[in-house]
């Protein structure tokens, strides 16, 4: 852990460095078999079933079956694990079957399992500590489309010009104080330019 400007510099763990590959290119739903939710139900002990019921349960609010994208956020927030409108739709696309705006158990339980095989999450957390593994792992899908706008030479890390350049393109005039306050908080490393597990760090150190 390095500590630079008045920040903790910590790097995400590994859990969270397997779900860069994962990417979320499409729904987990897209090779489910039919028999998917009860093999799903088999691939974890009866506890640990019970635990992602009882999460999804704490998600579901109205108690209705079904959980919107809207119902997501308001139930994470009551964990004190706040995401925005982008995030709670994306995570909702995910877990989804094909053409439906909702979660339901069965498919929460399918996108769960994903996860688990995956290797992003870990099969013995409970409660809180799930509920925040899951919403790190698509908090990390957005934070790396948005580095991905500013490294626009590829080159994996973001420098000063491009920052500078995409702010003013997205009509952010930063003076030259704010944005050398930005790079020296965010390059943990000191080398100028910020990498991308420098820009996931500090953004997730502001949530």
């Amino acid at each position: 852990r390095l500590r630079i400007g008045g920040r903790s510099c910590k790097a995400p763990s590994a859990r969270y460095e397997k779900s860069k590959t994962s990417g979320s290119g499409g729904s987990m739903f897209s090779e489910k078999s039919e028999n998917s939710e009860s093999e799903d139900r088999q691939y974890f002990s009866n506890l640990q079933t019970k635990n992602f019921e009882s999460i999804f349960q704490r998600l579901d609010i109205n108690s209705d079956g079904q959980v919107s994208a809207d119902e997501l956020r308001k139930a994470l927030k009551n964990m004190d694990i706040r995401v925005d409108k982008r995030v709670a739709e994306l995570m909702v696309a995910e877990f989804s079957e094909p053409f439906k705006e909702y979660i339901d158990m069965d498919s929460f339980l399918v996108g769960v399992t994903s996860l688990v095989k995956e290797g992003i999450l870990d099969a013995a957390e409970y409660g809180i500590e799930l509920a925040e593994t899951i919403t790190l792992k698509f908090n990390r899908n957005i934070f790396m489309e948005i580095f991905d706008k500013f490294d626009k030479d590829q080159s994996g890390s973001i420098s000063r010009s491009e920052f500078i350049e995409l702010t003013k393109e997205l009509g952010q005039d930063m003076t030259d104080a704010e944005v050398d306050e930005f790079i020296q908080e965010a390059d943990c490393d000191g080398d100028g330019d910020i990498d991308k597990e420098e820009f996931l760090a500090y953004f997730q150190s502001r949530q």
